[in-house]
This record gives structure tokens, C-alpha cells and sequence, in this order.
């Protein structure tokens, strides 16, 4: 969680060492906190509250999209470091977007869901978990699907910063491809289901990630429509991704036997010739993957993390520049 990072414009991403210079001839100060616990100037402290921030524009605007197991997470953390700053600094501004209701089954895993909250709107309960630690924050909810038709809305929104929590494919490429085009910095879960091992998890260009077969299956969108690392008038280095480089297989052995039962070929999918129902909104439903809680909360966890420290160090601003 210490490391700091620059992408330079061909999207590669680079741990910047103490004083060291980036592409755009930014010099990094990389400070530790003292051991009286007062943080270094520019960067908050891992034992205190934080001090000495580089200043900041008056208000960042942060939409997260997804509010569930991931989101929800990333919320909380990056709720609890704005409450930590001096004087409320940076002033956030919240767009939440889900169309879901806190279900029983989301009780294991997502920090909004509790026995009180079951049936409420996820985007609501959120909202309150914010404001019981910012009162003065400002919000907006909306309760709506993220479709590829309505990507282009979440960036009418102005927002700062996208916190991209949800994991509906072709919606989630049509946004990723939208931010590379237009520079928008975005933050992207990729895939934590049946992913158990807390120390794979990681934080880079997305245009760089391995292993994780959904960032794999973006990645090959994007490039079908000319979005990839290097190409002309792509943002690169706007698209970061958390995701885990730990390689889940099913063995050989498990594979041949629900071959031959006609079984899903992986634990939560479907067999092939499966009549996919549909849900309540019209859609087919979705069978998903199994994620453990504390795996889908370290996603989060790194994702409140990394958002605030490109509230706060600056990147954001330098992002915006090279545009």
C-alpha cells in the first residue's frame, strides 16, 4: 500500500523512486511518516490524522458505479480518509450508481448489507454510511442499470474520478474504451471471484494486467476497436485496474467429470445447451462466480486506497494536463 506510482503516457505503469522524475519531468518526493506519527508533507500518515496535503482544486467529484461487495468497500475507505483530512480537504463530491437492493445473501461479504438494511435500496444505504461519517457531504444517488447505451451519461456526470465496481461486461468495455478516448481517470475492479489468495492482489495499467481472465477478455474488446497500449489518441495511463494474479484452474481430473455429467465446465456456471432464465427486470440472469469476503474487500480496500492517493498527490492534476 506504500508504493507510488506514475504512468507515462504510452500507459506503462512505474514505481517512482525518491526523487526520481517522471515522463512529464514531475519530481516524485516519496516521504515516510516521522516516527511521531505526523505525515510527511504532500502524503497522509499511516499512524495519525493527516497533514500538510498538497493543496487541491476546492471539490473532487467521485463516481463509483457499484456498491456491493467491492464498492461498497471502497466507499467506506475512501469515506473514512476524507473524514481523517484536515478541515474536510480534498471536498468530495459522491454520484453513486446501482440498481440493486441489499439482499440476505449479501450479508456475508458487503459492508451496506446487514439484517436492518435487507430490501433497501444498495445506493441509499451507502449514502448513510457516508454522510454518519461526512454529515456535510454532498450526494447523488441513482438507482439505474449501467448499460453500453447509457455509458456516455456517467461521463456527462463531470466526474474527477470513476470508481468502477461493476462487473457487467459489455457495459464495463463500452466505459473503459470511453475514459481511454477522452482521458477520463478511472479506477477498475476486475475479477475476484473464487480468488483466494490476499496477497496477489495488485494495482497497475490495466492495458498491463496478466492472469485475470476478464481483465484478458476487455483488453481484446478495447483492441477490436483500436484501444490499446500505445495506439493514437488513447489515454493510456486514465485506465488503472485492481485485480489478482493468481491463476484459479479447475483440475483436469473435475474438468473431465462435469464434462461427461453435462455439468458447468467451473463451480456457478453453466452448462452448455442451459436455458438461461430471466430475472425479474426482463434480463437473463446472471450466474455468478463465488467470491470470498475478505478477497472482494481488499479489491475495495485498494481501490479507496489508490483513489485517495490520486486525490491527494497530485496525479490527478497531471492527468488532466496532459489531455
Amino acid at each position: 500500500f506504500g508504493r507510488r506510482y506514475l504512468s507515462s503516457r504510452d500507459g506503462r505503469t512505474h514505481r517512482m523512486g525518491e526523487g526520481q522524475s517522471s515522463a512529464r519531468g514531475c519530481k516524485v518526493s516519496v516521504q515516510r511518516p516521522s516516527a511521531t506519527g505526523q505525515g510527511a508533507a504532500g502524503h497522509f500518515s499511516l499512524h495519525g490524522r493527516h497533514s500538510a496535503m498538497v493543496a487541491p482544486p476546492p471539490c473532487f467529484h467521485v463516481v463509483v458505479i457499484g456498491t456491493g461487495a467491492v464498492g461498497s468497500s471502497a466507499i467506506d475507505t475512501l469515506a473514512r480518509a476524507a473524514f481523517a483530512a484536515p478541515d474536510g480537504i480534498p471536498h468530495l463530491r459522491w454520484t453513486l450508481i446501482d440498481h440493486d437492493v441489499v439482499s440476505l445473501s449479501n450479508c456475508n461479504r458487503q459492508l451496506i448489507a446487514t439484517s436492518s438494511t435487507v430490501g433497501m435500496p444498495k445506493v441509499d444505504v451507502a449514502a448513510a454510511r457516508i454522510r454518519s461519517l461526512l454529515p456535510a457531504a454532498r450526494i447523488d444517488t441513482q438507482r439505474r442499470f449501467i448499460e453500453v447505451g447509457t455509458v456516455q451519461s456517467v461521463l456527462d456526470l463531470g466526474a474527477d474520478l470513476i470508481v468502477d465496481a461493476f462487473d457487467t461486461l459489455s457495459p464495463k468495455a463500452a466505459l473503459l474504451e470511453l475514459c481511454a478516448r477522452k482521458g477520463v481517470p478511472i479506477l477498475s475492479s476486475m475479477g475476484a471471484g473464487r480468488k483466494s489468495d490476499l496477497s496477489s492482489v495488485v494495482v497497475g495499467s490495466f492495458f498491463e494486467t496478466t492472469v485475470c481472465p476478464l481483465a484478458r477478455r476487455l483488453r481484446s474488446r478495447l483492441k477490436g476497436n483500436g484501444v490499446f497500449l500505445g495506439a493514437e489518441g488513447i489515454y493510456a495511463d486514465c485506465v488503472m485496474a485492481i485485480y489478482s494474479k493468481e491463476h484459479v484452474t479447475v483440475p483436469r481430473d473435475e474438468r473431465r467429470r462435469r464434462r461427461a455429467a453435462g455439468e458447468a465446465p467451473i463451480p456457478g456456471g453453466r452448462a452448455d445447451g442451459d436455458e438461461i432464465p430471466l430475472g425479474s427486470n426482463g434480463k437473463p440472469e446472471r450466474c455468478p462466480l463465488g467470491s470470498a469476503a475478505p478477497m472482494t474487500n481488499l479489491f475495495g480496500l485498494h481501490m479507496g486506497h489508490y483513489a485517495w492517493e490520486m486525490l491527494t498527490s497530485g496525479r490527478l492534476q497531471l492527468l488532466r494536463a496532459a489531455e
